[in-house]
């Protein structure tokens, strides 16, 4: 998807592990992160939201959906996934 963006938009994109974030501060007008935090581990999504806020500029927006499920974490074939419940919720 990254290589589609780059190719149509004429706009920089960066692809990064969420996990290893290198972003600038307060950049950003909007994260898009669809279907794809929730490959977060549960102790580290806290740390990762914390980052994609920082690069965000004031009143910059973070688009999150991720699929609901009973709060199961781990690997599900050769994918990992943390599937939320909408009780669970996460703080940071």
């Amino acid at each position: 998807m990254a290589a589609l963006a780059r190719a149509h938009s004429g706009c920089t994109v960066l692809e990064q592990n969420f996990l290893k974030l290198d972003l600038p501060n307060g950049h950003f007008d909007g994260v898009f992160a669809n279907a794809a935090l929730f490959h977060v581990p549960r102790q580290e999504l806290p740390r990762v939201l914390h980052e994609l806020h920082a690069a965000l500029k004031p009143n910059g927006v973070l688009f999150s959906s991720n699929p609901r499920g009973d709060n199961q974490e781990g690997w599900h074939g050769d994918r990992y996934g943390v599937f939320y419940d909408w009780t669970l919720g996460v703080t940071a």
